[in-house]
């Protein structure tokens, strides 16, 4: 019920991770809050209060890791850098990690559900945005 996929991002210039749970369903993408890992969401109870829903097929959890909350906790870089860096982690959610989730779906147009806590739910936005941007 749960995969983990590792690989190198060009784009943060590290390894980063995306978890999965579930086996089919409308995707789900949470996001961690600042300085979370993509399985702190299974550590704060949050994939088990979804359990009927994961065992139901109605939904597939995935998470990934919070590199530019990282960034914002540990205060690295200056307020620039630390801009630069979110603005890649959206570029990173919008050119990797979303079509990863729809070639796990075999899907190339379905829709994702975000969400996520503390910066995560600022995170959740980016869909929309770059769905407004591009429009």
């Amino acid at each position: 019920m749960k995969t983990t996929a590792r690989w190198f991002s060009n784009r943060l210039a590290e390894e980063i991770t995306l978890v999965r749970w579930g086996t089919f369903g409308r995707p789900v993408l949470l996001f961690p809050t600042a300085g979370g890992d993509a399985e702190e969401v299974e550590r704060f109870h949050l994939v088990g209060s979804l359990s009927p829903l994961l065992e139901s097929g109605r939904i597939k959890v995935y998470s990934c890791d919070s590199s530019a909350g990282r960034w914002m906790v540990a205060g690295r870089g200056s307020p620039s850098q630390r801009g630069r860096i979110q603005d890649l982690y959206q570029q990173f959610v919008f050119h990797e990690i979303v079509p990863a989730i729809r070639a796990d779906c075999r899907t190339p147009d379905i829709e994702i559900i975000a969400a996520g806590a503390s910066i995560g739910a600022f995170h959740a936005g980016f869909p929309r945005r770059f769905r407004e941007r591009s429009a």
